[in-house]
């Protein structure tokens, strides 16, 4: 039954990669029809932990500056200096994302006999990479397919999920879509299991048979000490599902709306 549904699965993915193409800005299409990606419609939620976590790093930036600036220095200059803290910090953790992608791509490359780079990047981001690696091991990762655009005939939206895989020592049998996440905090944001859910959507759009693929957002740690891997696994549901295509509605509308 494995060896049918992943025949299956890289029927389909060989097909949408012919039929979808990004340019050069990362925009998607399928002929002339500019796609909107599943990325850009989740921005659209109101994201509150993202808020706090943004207004509470610029909190700490300015009190370390208010404890180290004399009182003869000039105060302005040096919050001006701290300005935008959470920027940095949200940059720097995407900077690893990066490099932790690209050891898991050229990893998963390698174990389909893909031709692969092995990539230049930070000790840490190796130190998180190896945290991965254990994880895949014990889990019995088998990857199918790696970094593939899709699309949804229907609700005309298009996407690239990061591997479609099985784990045969979680779930014997089952195709899994896995998202990996870069961020601190023990649970899964909301905005990423849409993600995972519109993704599989997708799939089971373009084929019955991938109705039931499963999906798990793997979060990698941005720090120590044990570097330990977090994997969640995302219920689908309409609930869920309807509240992505409400995103997708209000994308659309903000998109076709007139500048003023």
């Amino acid at each position: 039954m494995s060896a049918e549904l992943k025949a299956t699965a890289l029927a389909v993915l060989a097909r949408m990669q012919a039929d979808i193409r990004m340019d050069g800005r990362h925009r998607y299409w399928i002929g002339k029809q500019n796609m909107p990606a599943v990325t850009a419609i989740i921005r659209n939620l109101h994201k509150e932990a993202l808020i706090a976590w943004a207004a509470k790093v610029q909190q700490e930036a300015d009190l370390e500056v208010a404890r180290e600036v004399a009182p003869t220095e000039d105060l302005e200059a040096a919050f001006a200096s701290v300005a935008h803290a959470w920027r940095r910090e949200r940059d720097t953790a995407g900077d690893l994302g990066k490099e932790v992608h690209a050891l898991i791509e050229a990893e998963c490359k390698r174990r389909l006999d893909l031709q692969h780079e092995s990539p230049h990047v930070s000790d840490r981001a190796r130190m998180v990479y190896q945290g991965w690696e254990e994880w895949a091991d014990s889990h019995g990762l088998e990857p199918i397919a790696i970094e593939q655009r899709l699309s949804h005939p229907g609700n005309r939206y298009c996407g690239t999920l990061d591997l479609l895989c099985f784990l045969h020592k979680y779930a014997p049998g089952d195709l899994l879509v896995l998202d990996w996440k870069t961020s601190r905090g023990k649970g899964t944001y909301p905005e990423d299991e849409l993600q995972n859910i519109a993704y599989r959507r997708a799939l089971g759009a373009q084929d019955q048979r991938l109705s039931g693929v499963r999906g798990m957002v793997v979060k990698l740690p941005k720090e120590g000490p044990d570097y330990s891997i977090q994997a969640h696994e995302v219920e689908d549901s309409e609930q869920a599902y309807w509240a992505f295509l409400g995103l997708l509605s209000v994308h659309r509308w903000l998109q076709g709306r007139p500048k003023k």
